[in-house]
């Protein structure tokens, strides 16, 4: 089932937007092993280029999927992203009421607002994600839709996480780096009221 987006967020020439609802498979496999501490520390090793002990303003760049999500994540609202709070976040996603498992997760690509049929999309875990995290992957009908699951499962949905998104063409038809090779398009997974689940629309350019 396609959700209506609700809310959304421009990054370069891309319009992300999404939607909460989006439910979890009770027969998914199992959650990975989420250690808070040790993905807190990780991202902040990974983004804080300027020594400061958190993740801000350009840092951010490096990790779509946290730029995003800056603002249910940033609990003391100073724009910035301390191991304290990652870790706080992190440590929810292993939190049954939270909505564990794998959370469905649906996208349309346009390309300059016409559908693109035969378009992988992937959701690749950030670097300080991938040793807990496999990506997921699909492929968009003729009407740009697609549900994507996670690599070598039988069910569609992705875990909780920060991923960013490569989305590639068919048939050798290269999309702009912004989106692959140097994306800037990026997600937080997240089950439960706060679902960064559900319809996710991707309008890409070719300018």
């Amino acid at each position: 089932m396609r959700l209506a987006p609700t809310a959304g967020v421009v990054a370069a020439l891309a319009l992300l937007t999404g939607c909460g609802g989006g439910g979890t498979n009770p027969n998914a496999p199992a959650l990975p092993s989420y250690d808070a501490d040790a993905l807190a520390a990780a991202a902040i090793q990974h983004l804080d280029k300027n020594g400061s002990g958190t993740a801000e303003d350009a840092e951010l760049d490096a990790a779509p999927g946290l730029k995003l999500a800056l603002g249910e994540i940033d609990a003391n609202k100073d724009e910035k992203l301390s191991a304290d709070e990652l870790k706080a976040r992190f440590a929810r996603y292993a939190d049954g009421a939270a909505g564990g498992g794998l959370a469905a997760v649906s996208c349309t690509v346009y390309l300059d607002n016409a559908p693109v049929p035969n378009a992988t999309v992937r959701f690749e875990p950030e670097p300080f994600m991938a040793s807990v995290l496999k990506p997921a992957t699909g492929t968009t009908d003729a009407q740009g839709f697609v549900n994507v699951k996670v690599d070598g499962s039988a069910d569609y949905g992705v875990f909780p996480g920060v991923y960013r998104i490569v989305v590639t063409r068919d048939g050798g038809k290269d999309l702009p780096a912004r989106y692959n090779t140097k994306t800037t398009l990026g997600r937080e997974v997240f089950g439960g009221s706060r679902s960064a689940s559900g319809g996710i629309e991707l309008r890409l350019k070719s300018g």
